[in-house]
Parts: C-alpha cells; structure tokens; sequence
C-alpha cells in the first residue's frame, strides 16, 4: 500500500512539473526512477532541475512536495530551497 501510494503522489508531481516547463528529458527521468521504486531518487530529481532551471511553482505544489519528502525521508535542506520559485500560477 505504501509504494502505491507514493507512487500516485509522485506521479501527480511529475505531471505537475512537467505542465510547469520542467523539460521531457527529465520528465523521462523521474519517471524511470519511479518506475525502479527509486522514489527519494525521483524527488530529488525533481526539485533538483526545478531549481536549477528556475521554474516556478505553485503553494500546493510546495506542500505536496515537503508530504512527499516526509514520507520517503527526505531532509528538509534537500527541498527547502525551492520554495523560492513559489509564484502565482494561472
């Protein structure tokens, strides 16, 4: 249940990324390391190119992102930076 769950929270993520601009290279990549249960990989990823190409992001994203962290034992240091690109989305 637990890897299911994980699963569709990171899944949700990736889309959302993905609809914010992060790039379909690393779309594919998230993906493969969701799909090998590479989930703390998949995430950090995720915040990772996010950051690096400054793409901005919404609050709930955020939260999602710190649940998600929690949950495969993320330290906050790893994600924090990112609540720097919280913009207002349309």
């Amino acid at each position: 249940m637990f890897d299911y769950k994980v699963k569709a929270h990171l899944n949700s993520i990736i889309d959302r990324a993905a609809s914010y601009g992060l790039t379909s290279v690393d779309v594919d990549y998230a993906t493969d390391f969701l799909a090998a249960h590479e989930f703390l990989l998949c995430l950090d990823h995720i915040v990772t190119q996010l950051f690096e190409y400054n793409i901005s992001v919404d609050d709930q994203f955020f939260i999602d992102i710190e649940h998600v962290a929690h949950i495969v034992g993320m330290p906050e240091d790893d994600y924090s930076h990112i609540k720097s690109l919280i913009k207002h989305i349309q």
